[in-house]
C-alpha cells in the first residue's frame, strides 16, 4: 500500500495521484470502483444529423481504466460531430459513440481527449460492439441498409449518469434506476421524469419520496337505511406505483336501530396479487352480542380496519359496504392511509 502525494509545494504529484485524488470526491460502486459516466444529468448527448454523422453535446465526463487507476476528468464545451462509416449493402449494424481521455502513461499513444465510434457487424440480428478500455460509450445507433442520414435512426444513450461522493445519481426512467445493480447501499437515485427519489437498501431500491403519492385521503362522511348485505359505503382507487403499496382504511360507524340487530362492514379489492386482511368484529347473525350487536333503542360504536396490500404496477380498487339486520340511521368515518414500500413489513 502507498501514501500518494496531495497538492503540495515540491510534492512532485504526479497525473496518477491526482487521479487518485479525483476518484476520493466521487461517487463509488457497491465493488469499491468508481462511478464512470457523465457528471450531472443522463439526458441524450447524441443526436442525428442530416448526413452520416451525429453531435455530441457537452458534458463532463468520469473514466477510469481500473480501481488502482483512479478517476480521469475531462470535458467538452460544446457541440461536436462524429462521423459514421458508410450504411452496410444488407441488414444492419450498431454503432457505438465514446468519448476517451488518453494517457499515454497507462498504454495510449498520446494524452488527448477523442471521440470516436465503434461499428458492429451487420448482421440480421446486429449486436452492440464494446468500446475500448476506459472509454465511455455515450449512445448506440441502429445504422440500417442504404442509410444516408442519422436524423431518423434509432439512437439509445449507454452512458450512466454520475455525480460527486454524497450526492443523488439522476436516471432517464424508473427502469434504468431499478436496473441498476452497481450501486453501493445508502445510495440515493432519482428519476428524472417522475422526480422519484430511491434509496438502495439491503440490495434493493427503495421508495423515499414519490411527488403526487398521496398520504391521507380525506375522511369520507356516509348515511344509510339500507337493510342486508351489498350496500357500497366507500370506494378508493389508490394510484398505480411502480413499487409495493399498503392502504390501510379505518371505519368507524355509529349505527343506531329501533330494535336490537347485528351491523357490520366488510371489504374486497380487485387486482392481481391484492392481499386483505381485517381487524374487527363481524356480523353476528345469531342475536349473540359482540362489537356488532346494536342494542334496541342505543347508538353503537363499530370499528373497523382493513389493511390492503397491493403489489407493484397492479390496478387496484377498494370496495366497503355493510350488512345490518335492521332499518338503522349510521354515521360513518373512514380514514385512508398509504405506505409505500419499505414503511411496512
Amino acid at each position: 500500500m502507498t501514501l500518494h502525494r496531495g497538492f503540495a509545494k515540491n510534492a512532485a504529484t504526479t497525473p496518477a495521484d491526482t487521479r487518485l485524488m479525483d476518484a476520493g470526491s466521487l461517487i463509488r460502486n457497491a465493488d469499491g470502483s468508481v462511478r464512470t459516466g457523465v457528471l450531472g444529468s443522463p439526458l441524450p448527448l447524441v443526436t442525428g444529423t442530416a448526413g452520416m454523422s451525429v453531435n455530441i453535446g457537452a458534458a463532463n465526463f468520469v473514466q477510469s481504466k481500473s480501481t488502482a487507476d483512479g478517476a480521469m476528468r475531462f470535458a467538452n464545451d460544446g457541440v461536436i460531430s462524429q462521423a459514421l462509416p458508410a450504411a452496410p449493402t444488407a441488414n444492419s449494424r450498431y454503432d457505438v459513440v465514446y468519448v476517451k481521455q488518453d494517457d499515454d502513461t497507462t498504454g495510449d499513444t498520446d494524452a488527448l481527449p477523442v471521440s470516436g465510434v465503434v461499428s458492429g457487424a451487420a448482421a440480421a440480428t446486429p449486436t452492440v460492439p464494446a468500446v475500448p478500455t476506459g472509454a465511455i460509450a455515450l449512445a448506440s445507433i441502429r445504422v440500417t441498409t442504404g442509410m444516408t442520414a442519422t436524423s431518423a435512426a434509432v439512437i439509445t444513450p449507454l452512458f450512466d449518469a454520475t455525480a460527486a461522493m454524497g450526492g443523488s445519481i439522476l436516471y432517464r426512467t424508473l427502469a434504468d434506476l431499478q436496473a441498476d445493480t452497481k450501486v453501493q447501499n445508502a445510495q440515493v437515485g432519482q428519476e428524472i421524469g417522475s422526480g422519484g427519489e430511491y434509496m438502495r437498501i439491503a440490495g434493493a431500491w427503495t421508495p423515499t419520496f414519490i411527488p403526487n403519492f398521496v398520504r391521507h385521503t380525506k375522511a369520507k362522511f356516509s348515511t344509510s337505511t339500507s337493510v342486508g348485505g351489498g350496500s357500497v359505503v366507500l370506494t378508493h382507487t389508490p394510484a398505480t406505483m411502480p413499487f409495493a403499496q399498503r392502504v390501510v382504511i379505518e371505519s368507524v360507524s355509529h349505527p343506531q336501530m329501533g330494535t336490537a340487530g347485528y351491523y357490520s362492514i366488510g371489504a374486497t379489492a380487485t387486482g392481481a396479487g391484492v392481499f386483505v386482511d381485517s381487524d374487527g368484529a363481524s356480523a353476528s347473525t345469531t342475536g349473540v352480542p359482540n362489537s356488532s350487536w346494536v342494542l334496541a333503542g342505543t347508538a353503537a360504536t363499530y370499528v373497523r380496519v382493513f389493511t390492503v396490500d397491493i403489489p407493484p404496477n397492479v390496478a387496484c380498487t377498494i370496495t366497503l359496504t355493510d350488512d345490518q339486520s335492521q332499518t338503522a340511521v349510521k354515521q360513518s368515518f373512514f380514514s385512508i392511509t398509504k405506505f409505500m414500500a419499505g414503511e411496512f413489513a
